[in-house]
């Protein structure tokens, strides 16, 4: 799949995220493929940023999704370039840290990012989706209680991920009342039901005729 040339990004994306690590901030961590990356990301971030009342967000670009084919993925620079041209508003930073590391698994990942930004509340944005899939995910019961976990509803997932197993991993009697909680003492999650935006990389894809 080729992705669109646009014109180069805002030098303030290509910023390690290991500059200021003793920097308190309020973080919310979106992981993914970005292949590409569009305005339902954008969308998210914004709804993440105000319910959860977040400093930033990060989108951490991964090399290989371990759950997601190879055919049709982008190379891994021209996924990040692409998501650092689109995505303009100051408080969003585009990351390259996990092709850095030895290994991208997420646990791993989180596991790093907790050691580097001790200073900072960090909180993992998922979606409904990827709640349903967290069973098939390496250590997910971990994951879930080293870091405050937001989850973002979508249209058509809602209900199989709030009755699955991912809910039963994350822990039905650890979820938050409120957003706005994560990252505020013992770590739990949270469920956003007030997602609209059903786009996804692959519908744009599969319009294109790039998949």
């Amino acid at each position: 799949m080729a992705i669109p040339a646009h014109k180069p990004p805002y030098y303030r994306h290509i910023l390690p995220l290991r500059h200021h690590p003793g920097l308190a901030r309020r973080v919310g961590i979106m992981g993914g493929s970005f292949n590409p990356a569009h305005n339902g990301h954008i969308e998210i971030s914004l709804s993440a940023r105000k319910t959860a009342q977040l400093d930033e967000v990060w989108w951490l670009v991964s090399p290989q999704n371990p759950l997601k084919q190879t055919d049709g993925m982008a190379s891994f620079s021209e996924r990040i370039s692409y998501a650092r041209t689109l995505a303009l508003p100051p408080w969003i930073r585009i990351s390259d840290f996990e092709i850095t590391q030895p290994s991208c698994r997420t646990i791993d990942t989180l596991t790093r990012l907790k050691q580097i930004f001790r200073c900072s509340q960090l909180i993992w944005i998922m979606g409904a989706d990827n709640l349903i899939e967290l069973p098939r995910w390496q250590a997910p019961r971990q994951i879930m209680r080293i870091i405050d976990v937001m989850v973002m509803g979508r249209p058509g997932f809602n209900y199989h991920a709030l009755a699955g197993k991912g809910a039963a991993i994350a822990g039905r009697q650890r979820r938050r009342r409120s957003a706005r909680l994560l990252g505020r003492g013992n770590t739990g999650w949270y469920f956003h039901h007030h997602t609209r935006n059903s786009l996804s990389a692959t519908a744009i894809r599969t319009q294109t005729g790039r998949l």
